[in-house]
């Protein structure tokens, strides 16, 4: 009963569709994540799990809050797991392999948790892992 969506540019969503397998319960949605209207393609009326990884540090605080208000906005109940980058990750971008090879710029630093919870009303904090943590 569970339905997985992804959300990618257009031309990533089709090549995505090109290498693998279509699934039952899986779908592509080929938007940018900062365009409002890919919310009406997923439903609301359930709990809702939505996983942004490697996503917030390649929006600017602006578009990364707005993302973050709509999704809570639109979905009453559910969870949202993402990876962040703080400060000294974004400044630090020109040593990250992977963003200077594909020609891609960071831009939103997430130092601490109440930066979301003070930015987006109604989020709470279940959890947070620290990099730099023992586990």
């Amino acid at each position: 009963g569970v339905e997985g969506y992804d959300i990618d540019y257009p031309d990533v969503a089709h090549l995505r569709e090109q290498l693998y397998p279509s699934a039952e319960h899986y779908h592509v949605v080929a938007a940018s994540v900062t365009d409002p209207a890919w919310l009406r393609d997923v439903p609301a009326d359930r709990p809702t799990l939505m996983i942004g990884e490697g996503l917030t540090m390649y929006l600017t605080e602006h578009d990364g809050v707005a993302l973050l208000r709509r999704i809570v906005d639109g979905f009453p109940s559910g969870e949202l797991q993402f990876d962040a980058f703080n400060t000294l990750g974004i400044k630090s971008q020109w040593s990250n392999t992977v963003v200077r090879r594909s020609g891609a710029k960071l831009h939103w630093a997430i130092n601490k948790p109440e930066d979301i919870l003070r930015a987006v009303p109604g989020t709470r904090l279940l959890a947070w892992v620290s990099p730099f943590d023992d586990n």
